[in-house]
Formats: structure tokens, sequence, C-alpha cells
């Protein structure tokens, strides 16, 4: 038995191994490609910056008007392609995460322990944005006349005003695809293509504005990566916690063994 193995079970704590740094593992990002890491950021800067200077609105009036109209019975494309625009959200919404959720518990390697982070993870950075929608107060494309157009301070809280900004459903999904490229790797373009998907279907009815979905999609990556990582740690050290008591409690009970 090594010194870092533990008495109890002999496997080695996480804190000890060498892929492993204060508690939390690396997740593969230090051995991406330097343009994998930072292209995506980078194409959400610029799509970021092409909002501001007027795409979100000339993509409302010129894509999502001409794509959907106001009578469902007109079959549109939106009304005509709805099913799949809805099975796409399923993927940022409860069902979803308890889906995953299970499926993590099921079939991930460590279980219970990431399966619990990445609750810690998604739940708290849904939490915030939504909180941050409602604070900041930008009306949606359908509500506004334009897309700096503002309720009252704190009105989207308080009065629930239709706040878009920024999208809560994007950041959801993203950190679903952050949480879920992380437990299977080589399934994590095809995570990330869904979470794609779901914010299109915030914006293609006009729900959404371009940049809300961007930065909802940014946030929610960030926010998820901090927050699923202090899941992780503190799940780890209460396991040790408790994983120390139970060898004190054998060595009282059985002193001679």
């Amino acid at each position: 038995m090594t010194l870092h193995q533990s008495r109890d079970t002999g496997r080695t704590p996480d804190a000890a191994r060498p892929e492993i740094a204060n508690g939390v593992p690396d997740w593969g990002y230090s051995r991406r490609p330097w343009l994998a890491r930072y292209a995506p950021w980078g194409l959400g800067a610029l799509l970021l910056l092409a909002g501001l200077l007027g795409v979100d609105r000339w993509f409302y009036e010129s894509v999502s008007l001409r794509l959907n109209t106001e009578n469902p019975l007109d079959r549109d494309f939106y009304q005509i392609t709805k099913p799949f625009w809805l099975l796409c959200r399923m993927y940022s919404h409860v069902a979803g995460g308890m889906v995953v959720y299970f499926a993590l518990v099921a079939f991930h390697k460590r279980g219970l322990r990431y399966a619990n982070a990445a609750l810690v993870g998604v739940l708290t950075a849904a939490l915030l944005v939504n909180v941050a929608q409602g604070a900041i107060g930008r009306l949606r494309p359908n509500t506004g006349d334009s897309q700096w157009a503002f309720a009252e301070p704190l009105e989207g809280l308080t009065q629930g005003m239709p706040s878009g900004f920024p999208s809560g459903e994007a950041a959801t999904a993203f950190a679903m695809a952050v949480t879920l490229s992380r437990a299977w790797p080589r399934g994590g373009r095809w995570f990330y293509a869904l979470a794609f998907l779901a914010s299109l279907a915030r914006v293609l009815p006009g729900m959404h504005y371009l940049t809300d979905v961007v930065v909802g999609a940014m946030t929610g990556t960030v926010l998820t990566r901090l927050f699923f990582d202090v899941g992780f740690r503190l799940h780890g050290q209460l396991e040790e916690r408790i994983l120390r008591l139970r060898t004190a409690v054998r060595i009282t009970a059985c002193p001679d063994d």
C-alpha cells in the first residue's frame, strides 16, 4: 500500500493523483490545440460585436419575421418544424436535466460525485443568468421596437416583464454541454451541437436576439466551469472526511486489527 492510498479501500485519493490539481481534474483542456480552445470565444466575440452594430434587429426583421407569421394556420417554417425545435429545447429544460443527471449517476465512472458537481454547476449558472436577465430588462424582439429597448430597472424581476438578455435557455443548454463533454469527451462536439440547436430554437421564432443567446451561451459556459469545479472539490472533501471518520471508527472499535 502506498503512502497516498486509503487504509480503508486501498484506492488513491483524487488529491494525490498527478492529473488532478487541488482536487479538480484538468478535464483535458491543457491537451487541446490552441485553436480549439480559443476559436469559439473569438467567434462569440465577433457575433456579439456584429449584433450590437445592428445585426440583432436585422436578423429579427429579415430572417425571423420572414420565417414566421402571426397566424399558425399559415404553416410557416417555424410551425412546420416546431416539433424538432421543441425537442431541441428539451436539452435545456428540467426533463432533459433529470435524464442527464441519472445518466451520469448510472454510467459515469465517478458516478454520484460527478452528477452532483454537474447539478451545482448547471443550476448555479442557470439561476444567475435568469436573475441577470430580469435585472437588465432588455425587451425581447417581439415586444420591443428596437434592440436598445429596455424595461425600467428590475422590472423584469418585480413585474415579470418579458426580458431576454442574456438567454437563460442558451446558458442552460451550454451548461449541459460543458458537463456532458467533461463526462464523455469523445461526444463533446455533439453535446455542443445540441446546445447550439437549443439556442437557435430561441432565435428563429423571434423570442431572442442573437446577442441574447451568444452572451447566454458564453456566460453559461464560464459559470458552469467555475461552479462545477467548486462542487466537484466540495464533494471530494466530503468523501474524504467520511472516509477518515469510517477509518477512525473502525480503528477505535477494533484496536488490535
